[in-house]
Formats: structure tokens, sequence, C-alpha cells
């Protein structure tokens, strides 16, 4: 970026005595802090008396790019949780279990974490990472931890599959299109409004309520029966709603039954 003419032209304007510096100058800072930043994480993990847990990821990016997340957890010296990312490195060979525990293995070089400081690796359920872990554990002896979270998403996913859940999702659906075909409709409500003339006296405020707690009740009965009856007779695939309101006469059996 610094080398384009667009942002050369642009620091120019607001200070024409300024040297810009080149893109190796800045390379060689990010590389400078990049050292100080390791030495850092290095004598954080060095000085803490406790277990060390790891936790890995294999995920892609929009750009079709995998890369293994690595992470460690510990509990510092003022009890507080602490998490440090040690690398997001991009994975460009073969994500075989004998390469996933040579990565994590590197890692741990790198940041001089030894073997027998590690507690337990967290993992998703990948065959490949639970296979990575598993040669770990039998090296090391460190515990092979199956994220609860993504175990939880899976089973909540193969539950959502299953004939009954996909049968009631199915059922609310249809529920939700009826209702729709009544408001498009725009039939009168099966209570009757009443209506006073302009000169008559208000009725009691108590009459009112009673009223409006009728026609609310009113209302929840209309809507269970058709709720039942759609569990009983739903409606065919591919069928308009209106017209399947109309064949089945339910519309004209819900106001005789209703009416006030």
């Amino acid at each position: 970026m610094v080398e384009g003419a667009g942002f050369q032209q642009m620091l120019k304007s607001f200070n024409p005595g300024y040297t810009i510096p080149s893109r190796t100058h800045f390379a060689k800072l990010l590389v400078k802090k990049y050292n100080a930043t390791v030495d850092q994480v290095k004598s954080s993990i060095s000085a803490i008396d406790s277990k060390v847990a790891l936790t890995a990821d294999i995920w892609t990016s929009v750009a079709t790019e995998a890369y293994l997340g690595i992470t460690c957890h510990y509990i510092g010296i003022d009890w507080q949780m602490e998490s440090i990312c040690l690398s997001t490195m991009p994975l460009e060979e073969r994500h075989t279990a004998q390469n996933i525990a040579g990565w994590l293995e590197e890692i741990l070089d790198k940041f001089e974490i030894l073997p027998d400081k590690i507690s337990a690796i967290v993992h998703d359920n990948g065959a490949n990472i639970v296979a990575a872990a598993r040669l770990l554990e039998e090296k090391y002896g460190w515990a092979s931890l199956r994220c609860t979270g993504h175990t939880l998403q899976l089973v909540l996913t193969s539950a959502l599959k299953h004939q009954i859940i996909a049968k009631a999702d199915s059922f609310k659906v249809q529920v939700k299109v009826q209702m729709k075909a009544v408001e498009m409709e725009q039939l009168p409500s099966p209570c009757v409004q009443h209506h006073r003339a302009p000169d008559s006296t208000p009725p009691a405020p108590e009459k009112e309520e009673a009223k409006e707690g009728e026609a609310e009740e009113l209302s929840r009965k209309v809507r269970q029966e058709v709720l039942t009856y759609f569990g009983e007779k739903p409606i065919p695939k591919g069928e308009n709603p209106l017209e399947w309101w109309k064949l089945n006469e339910i519309l004209p059996l819900f106001f005789q039954q209703h009416q006030v």
C-alpha cells in the first residue's frame, strides 16, 4: 500500500515534506512486533504452575482456504481464566490425523510449552481431528474431549430431522397458511359487533368488559377448533388453501356453530 501512487499522492498533499518509509521497513516492524509478542506469551505460560488446556479447530474461510486454530487456556496468577490464540495457520497439506498431530506439536514447540504441561485438548467431532487427538492422547496422555456445544448441535440437528418433528413443523406451516388465507379473504369476525345509536346512553363499563371477554373467549375457541381440524384433516400438498377452505366448507361450519 505504501508504494501505491494514490497513497503517496495523498500523504504528499497532507505533508509535502514527509518521507514515506519503504515496504521493507514496515515488514521488519511487524516481524519485530510478532517476535516480541511470542516472547511475552512464552513468559506468561512458563510463569504459571497450573496445567494448560488446548482447543483446536479446523475451519474454512469464505475463500475456501483451510486454517487450523489453536488456543491455550489456563488459570492465571490472579485466578482468572486466560486464553491465548497460539496460531491460525493456513493448511496447504492434507488434513490427515498424523499431519494435524504434527502441526499441534510444532506450535507447542514454538511457544516452548512442554507436553507434560498439557492436561487436555478440546476439539469438534470431525473424524480427522478426533483421530489426531487420539494419537496425542496415546503419546502424551492428554485427555481428548469433544466440544459440548458442537456435540449438542449435532444432536439437535439430527433430532429435528426425525419424522415426528418434521410432521409437527409441517403442521405449523399448514396452520400459518390457513390463517393467512382467512386474512386474505378479509372474513368478518364470527362474533356480532354491537353498535349503539349516537344519542343512546353509553353502556356500563362492566358490561363492555364482559362483552369483550366473551368475544375473546369465542375467538379462542374458534382458533382451537381450527387447529384441531387441521390436525385431523391437513391440507394436501400443492392444493390452493383458499379452494381447500371452500371445498371443505369449514368456514360456514364455524360461523354456524359460533354465531352470537
